[in-house]
């Protein structure tokens, strides 16, 4: 876990520069901002993403794979509905996408730490 996170830093950073980057390497100016935006929102996610694969590797190994498989067959079911919602009808965007990935992020790593199989 601590070399995931410790990964994970030098990841942010170019998370946060993407738009720097993408500008330096030719892309379209438009593009490189809406995809820095989009990288910053997703910064958090590289620190969770660390401690819910070492969850779901020590899960593995004790062979309590079901409660993972529900709960992310849960998760991804109602994804697509509500990242429609955030996008389409709310009015949020792009944006609306990185907060259901969070939020969805957040779900299963409570079912996780709750040991709730959904």
């Amino acid at each position: 876990m601590l070399t995931l996170v410790a990964v994970s830093i030098p990841l942010a950073g170019i998370r946060f520069y993407t738009t720097n980057i993408l500008t330096t390497l030719g892309q379209d100016q438009e593009i490189s901002i809406e995809a820095g935006i989009f990288n910053r929102w997703m910064i958090p996610s590289l620190f969770a993403f660390g401690l819910l694969k070492c969850l779901s590797r020590f899960l593995q190994t004790q062979n309590n794979v079901f409660a993972m498989l529900i709960s992310s067959a849960a998760t991804a079911f109602f994804q697509v509905i509500v990242c429609w919602v955030l996008v389409f009808k709310s009015g949020c965007g792009f944006v609306g996408i990185v907060h259901k990935f969070l939020s969805g992020l957040h779900e299963d790593l409570d079912r996780i730490f709750k040991g709730s199989p959904a």
